[in-house]
């Protein structure tokens, strides 16, 4: 019996591969509800708060739902996780870019104990109430804490335009301590 190659060995590993499907391997999860949502904020208003009303006591992932992390798959720096203690209780990893998009729930009274994150496994009516609640409870909270700390709607609702070759953005303004 003769030594293996490394051309046997490549040829190995394509058969074991081919009939265990380790072809159609993908790390994570990488399908999301997309669900988009208009908003006039600007990128920057939504960026700031948007950090700070997740990373607040009343919205913070609790202990129990650290381990339903899926930042992992996606772009870490415009990702977060926004957990809702009231009834129903859920998770939503919500994503921002030139939109403010939903990206996945997680609600065990939808799918247990995982993210729903297929359309298909979206009742419409849950689709319908987890939109209102990420425009209401996330969206005009924003709103709310940049008014209260003084931000002008010039600078709420300014849209980055491209001026004289080049692409302006948001005028930084004073926070008002109250």
């Amino acid at each position: 019996m003769g030594k293996a190659t490394r051309g046997d060995l490549y040829t190995l590993i394509f058969l074991y591969c081919t009939i265990l499907g380790c072809s159609h391997y993908k790390a994570g999860n990488l399908k999301l509800l997309d669900y988009t949502i208009d908003t006039k904020l600007s990128y920057s208003i939504r960026k700031q708060y948007l950090d700070s009303l997740a990373s607040s006591h009343e919205f913070k992932v609790p202990k129990k739902w650290e381990q339903y992390n899926k930042l992992i798959d996606i772009n870490p720096h415009d990702t977060w996780r926004v957990y809702f203690k009231n009834e129903p209780e859920e998770m939503y990893l919500v994503t921002i870019n030139t939109n403010f998009v939903l990206e996945d729930v997680f609600n065990s009274k939808i799918v247990d104990f995982d993210w729903v994150s297929d359309r298909t496994r979206m009742p419409q009516n849950e689709k319908e109430r987890v939109l209102k609640r990420a425009k209401d409870e996330i969206l005009n909270r924003i709103e709310q804490m940049a008014k209260k700390d003084g931000c002008p709607d010039s600078i709420l609702y300014f849209k980055p335009r491209y001026v004289d070759g080049k692409w302006t953005e948001a005028p930084k303004w004073e926070k008002q301590n109250r």
